[in-house]
């Protein structure tokens, strides 16, 4: 637009120049003096000159002032954003206590009387029947993120991220809820991941966020949401650290799928919540992070007779997240630890409902009549997690990782020795919405299978080894082991097909052991492939947890093909 203004005005004033166009000779070819050249030459063009000076000015000025608006605007918008595709092949002949079906319903174990008698008399059975049942499915999801940020001054920005999808497409079939496609009735597959004011001086030292954010503590093992609120940073340049402070009254649980239906359980949860962390990175081969974490789900409105089966709590965490590098070795220490409390109905403890729920106890009558809600009794939390990983750089290529992770607690699933509700424990670890992705199967939160739902760490000791090895500039290659193992014995009393049918009564702590491969392709600087694998084979902990009768394995075969711009 600038260039085309610079060219008008130019011909136009060309078009008014009187006489002949810019000649060195007059009257009959002979040259003059260069005074009188000068002179005459003026007196034609002189006119024409001063008319297209005057022609370009408006031109000038017009597209510089256009230059700098278009510098401006470019300066107050910036955009960028990615898109995700994923594709999953997933197979096991491993019953687990929750499982993802493509009908939406539990999937029918086949049973051990079946599998034996099919066995022995293969004739008598169909195809289908001769072996335990096993699963196998594949599908796909993809799903659009833009970001955008809006700088309207020097002392604010408008941030804002949107979201289409994940939309999900062979799997399931319902036609509204989370993963649905946005079929039929479905939702809109539209979704704001963030929207905030930032407030800051002009050299960005100090922050301020109102608004819908992404936070989360290392790792993800305490949380890794979203939320609505507000967010304090300070950068503390002199130290090289960075204090900030983060308080959201609701807080996004729609990614957690306890039951691996494909549905999320809860949407927000409406409770309060606060972070405070102090990242540091001095000394110089020092760095890390002083967290704590505040929640209070304790609405009194809970506690009434309707809902008095609620649990209101109030929940702390501190933790210190340090990493340092000496040479060719690199340690990381994770610890957290866990304290607070909960109340719960009264008639839910594991002693009063023993008594509620035997008639012949002399104090059953007392109890039914006096215990009524909304009578709640309080308990104590006092539990831990820990994390840990030691590198060794082998070559400017190569590097292997010894890994560990555990939390105290029994393995959600498991019961007490009396047969009641572990959730009554006082080691045992809670989150306030863990997103801990440790592996691909058991201690997973990226989609596919999860033996632990959103890398739920309570009760579990996970030990691996893992390999690197950059094949080039732009192809890795990732190989790891675990070991799984259970921090208490699962209790099997009450198992009535594992301990039967396979003739043994060994009870172990092992769960299984998992292997994973990871291939990842750098095949331009904005795009990315990776290929993940991962094979689950249980144990005689993980059986005797879930009373399994057959079965072994879990596969899960995932492709990721990732454009950013």
């Amino acid at each position: 637009m600038s260039d085309l203004r610079y060219i008008s005005s130019f011909l136009s004033a060309l078009v008014v120049i009187p006489g002949k166009a810019l000649d060195l000779r007059v009257g009959h070819g002979r040259p003059t003096t260069w005074q009188g050249l000068l002179r005459v030459q003026w007196l034609r063009v002189g006119p024409g000159l001063i008319l297209a000076a005057f022609g370009l000015i408006p031109g000038l000025i017009g597209g510089a002032a256009l230059a700098a608006d278009e510098r401006s605007m470019l300066d107050r918008f910036q955009y960028n954003g990615d898109i995700l595709y994923r594709g999953y092949y997933l197979w096991r002949d491993l019953p687990m206590a929750n499982n993802p079906t493509t009908s939406g319903q539990a999937r029918r174990e086949q049973s051990w009387a079946d599998y034996q008698l099919c066995q022995a008399f293969p004739s008598q059975c169909s195809s289908i029947s001769q072996t335990p049942n096993k699963e196998s499915e594949d599908y796909s999801t993809i799903r659009f993120r833009l970001n955008m940020a809006f700088r309207p001054s020097p002392y604010a920005d408008i941030l804002y991220a949107i979201e289409v999808g994940h939309l999900t497409f062979g799997r399931e079939s319902s036609t509204s809820g989370p993963g649905s496609g946005g079929r039929g009735s479905g939702r809109v597959n539209i979704e704001t991941r963030e929207l905030l004011l930032n407030l800051h001086n002009q050299s960005r030292v100090l922050n301020g966020d109102l608004g819908v954010f992404n936070f989360s503590t290392p790792s993800g093992i305490v949380i890794a949401s979203s939320g609505a609120g507000g967010r304090i940073r300070y950068d503390w340049q002199s130290l090289r650290s960075t204090i900030e402070a983060i308080y959201v009254h609701a807080v996004d649980q729609s990614h957690i799928d306890g039951d691996s239906n494909g549905f999320s359980d809860t949407n927000f949860a409406d409770n309060k919540l606060g972070l405070l962390e102090w990242k540091f990175s001095t000394p110089r081969y020092l760095k890390g992070s002083v967290y704590g974490v505040a929640s209070a789900d304790d609405d009194p409105a809970k506690s009434d007779p309707v809902e008095s089966s609620q649990e209101l709590s109030r929940m702390y965490w501190g933790g210190l997240f340090v990493t340092g590098k000496w040479q060719s070795l690199s340690l990381m220490l994770h610890g957290i630890g866990n304290w607070g409390s909960f109340s719960r109905p009264l008639a839910s403890d594991p002693v009063v409902a023993k008594i509620l729920a035997d008639p012949n106890d002399p104090m059953n009558g007392f109890f039914s009549t006096a215990v009524k809600a909304p009578a709640r009794k309080k308990y104590h939390l006092n539990a831990g997690a820990f994390q840990s990983a030691l590198r060794i750089q082998l070559s400017d290529f190569v590097y292997v990782e010894f890994l560990a992770a555990a939390a105290s607690g029994r393995i959600p699933g498991d019961t007490e020795l009396d047969g009641s509700s572990i959730d009554f424990r006082s080691d045992q670890f809670r989150t306030a919405g863990s997103s801990f992705s440790y592996m691909e199967i058991a201690l997973d939160d990226s989609g596919g299978y999860s033996i632990f739902a959103g890398g739920q760490l309570t009760g579990v000791i996970a030990r691996g080894l893992q390999l690197n090895w950059q094949l080039n500039p732009e192809l890795a290659l990732e190989l790891a082991w675990f070991d799984l193992n259970a921090v208490q014995t699962p209790v099997i009393h009450t198992n009535s097909k594992y301990m039967l049918f396979t003739d043994t009564n060994e009870i172990s702590n092992d769960l299984g052991t998992e292997w994973n491969a990871r291939l990842s392709w750098k095949v331009f600087q904005d795009f990315r492939i990776n290929a993940r694998l991962g094979w689950f084979n249980a144990d005689k902990g993980y059986k005797a947890l879930n009373d399994v009768a057959y079965g072994d394995d879990i596969y899960e075969f995932a492709l990721y093909l990732k454009q950013t711009f």
